[in-house]
């Protein structure tokens, strides 16, 4: 009765160590992507950048990944920013430069007001 015991607790500790090792999944090789945003014209508000993984995801404005960058941390007109820790794939980068805060683009008659180039 112990031999079978013994038995039985050998082959359920070697049975549940494969499901363990089966279920680790081999780490996923993961990148950075490196932003650098040059140009911005004045040190109001912030800039929302996002990361998209498709267009439904873009369309819909449900970013994957995003952040707000203050535009007082700039030097030279210049930020940048590294998001860590992406899959491979590919992907969509948005930003806005939100000078009111008011995390949407506000437009004159046709034109954006915020962060838009003027020519």
């Amino acid at each position: 009765m112990l031999r079978k015991l013994l038995l039985f607790a050998i082959g359920a500790f070697v049975w549940l160590s494969c499901i363990s090792m089966r279920s680790r999944a081999p780490l996923e090789k993961t990148y950075s992507i490196n932003v650098t945003i040059y140009n911005i014209r004045n040190k109001s508000g912030r800039i929302q950048l996002h990361i998209y993984k498709d267009q439904q995801s873009y369309t819909a404005q449900k970013g994957w990944k995003g952040v707000l960058l203050y535009k007082q941390d700039m030097s030279n007109n210049t930020l940048h920013y590294r998001f860590v820790g992406i899959p491979s794939g590919t992907y969509g980068l948005a930003l806005l430069d939100d000078e009111n805060k008011n995390t949407v683009m506000d437009y004159g008659w046709v034109m954006p007001k915020e962060g838009f180039p003027q020519p």
